[in-house]
């Protein structure tokens, strides 16, 4: 669980027409490679905003992650994360 610094694919960015970065294609092979994924989650899909201060011309991103094994989501089946505001 925490902030990766980079998405796993296109679509966890709010702008279209983005296209998959090396670090990107690294970190979905890093993820496959290690045989995690992500914990199913409510709230929010972004988790980061490029500007607080002018919403406008914000960027959004899916940033934080859960990410569990096979073996952690047949023990907890039921187990959800939530990406909430404090």
């Amino acid at each position: 669980m925490g902030d990766f610094n980079v998405t796993m694919k296109t679509s966890e960015h709010s702008v279209d027409g983005h296209s998959m970065t090396n670090d990107m294609q690294d970190f979905y092979d890093c993820a496959n490679g290690l045989e995690i994924e992500d914990l199913s989650t409510t709230g929010f899909h972004f988790t980061w905003t490029k500007s607080l201060k002018n919403p406008t011309s914000s960027i959004l991103k899916k940033l934080n992650r859960m990410m569990i094994n096979d073996g952690f989501r047949w023990s907890f089946k039921k187990l959800m994360g939530c990406f909430s505001l404090l």
